[in-house]
């Protein structure tokens, strides 16, 4: 599939999720579909889901490079990496359809603390889907009970540009002799920081030093 129809993927089953199974816990973080989301990234018992919801969503379309985890600090700290994390004050790059939303820890100890899909853009607010939320503001945005649509501020939030990871003009990537595709070698930890690895783009080999050299790579071939 293209970078669109995965995006489009992803936020036609989050659709159904909210506005037609209208999924819903029966306990506290648990039920029968949120104990699939959870057994995905490896839980066993109720926890904390709206990580594991979008994990589990984005991969069913094929955007298996995001890590398989049900912790929001943990995406967040993955995308840092990668150069791939932006904040909504940042006026140079503007959130986008399919972006993850994370609303963003200003007391706690953690860049953010929740996590959404963001669907449209107007203006400094964005209208997402989330799990482990509610349908209304004076609910609990971060321990709700089910998937909802949520309207956010852009400034109370970091995005995660993940479908940058999706260009398919770097899929020909040979690390160590071994030709991987795009999703394989940036969930390989012996990538972070290779030795020395290459990278075909057409008939041209660039030497990479690091992931962040791939996303930059990618920014300008886009």
């Amino acid at each position: 599939m293209t970078k669109e129809q995965v995006i489009q993927c992803i936020v036609d089953a989050e659709k159904h999720d909210a506005d037609v199974l209208k999924i819903r816990e029966t306990s506290d973080n648990w039920g029968p579909e949120i104990k699939k989301y959870l057994e995905f990234v490896g839980w066993s018992q109720p926890a904390a889901w709206c990580a594991a919801y979008q994990v589990y969503r984005l991969h069913k379309c094929g955007a298996t490079m995001v890590p398989r985890t049900a912790s929001v600090p943990q995406i967040w700290t993955w995308a840092q990496e990668r150069g791939i994390l932006h904040k909504g004050s940042d006026t140079n790059t503007r959130p986008e359809r399919g972006d993850l939303c994370l609303l963003l820890d200003a007391e706690g100890p953690w860049g953010a603390y929740h996590i959404e899909l963001v669907n449209v853009v107007s203006g400094n607010k964005v209208d997402c889907f989330g799990g482990n939320t509610s349908g209304v503001s004076s609910g609990s945005q971060d321990n709700g009970d089910g998937v909802y649509r949520t309207t956010r501020n852009i400034y109370n939030c970091d995005f995660v540009k993940w479908h940058r990871l999706l260009d398919a003009s770097l899929d020909n990537i040979v690390v160590g002799g071994v030709t991987l595709n795009a999703n394989e070698i940036i969930t390989s930890k012996t990538f972070i920081k290779p030795e020395k690895a290459t990278m075909f783009v057409g008939p041209d080999e660039y030497e990479i030093l690091d992931m962040q050299q791939i996303v930059k790579m990618r920014k300008k071939k886009k």
